[in-house]
């Protein structure tokens, strides 16, 4: 939270704007923010994306596990590294179950 604009006089601290709250503040430099980021953007020099990772499906399969008795609490989930410079390329993609049998189950993530 920012807090309000502030001035100093003899008395005191005092508020510039005694309506100023801190919402107001967080709405200014959003806007200021934006300003900013459609100037940057008419120079060329605005965020510009990454490029996406290549279009993979990755799969899993967890096998031979007992015949009963077993269950699955969470779906793995998949980060892609650069294996040269070790950059994270692709972060977390959750994998979802394809196929289960009564010993095996199956992830995918595309």
């Amino acid at each position: 939270m920012l807090p309000p604009l502030w001035r100093h006089s003899r008395l005191g601290q005092q508020p510039l704007d005694p309506t100023h709250t801190p919402e107001k503040s967080m709405e200014l430099v959003g806007k200021e923010a934006y300003t900013l980021a459609a100037g940057l953007i008419e120079k060329d020099l605005g965020f510009k994306e990454k490029e996406p990772p290549p279009n993979y499906e990755w799969t899993i399969m967890v096998g031979d596990l007992p015949a009963a008795g077993w269950e699955v609490e969470d779906a793995p989930d998949l980060s892609i590294h650069d294996w040269n410079t070790g950059v994270l390329v692709h972060p977390y993609a959750l994998m979802k179950e394809t196929v289960r049998t009564a010993t095996s189950i199956h992830y995918s993530s595309k």
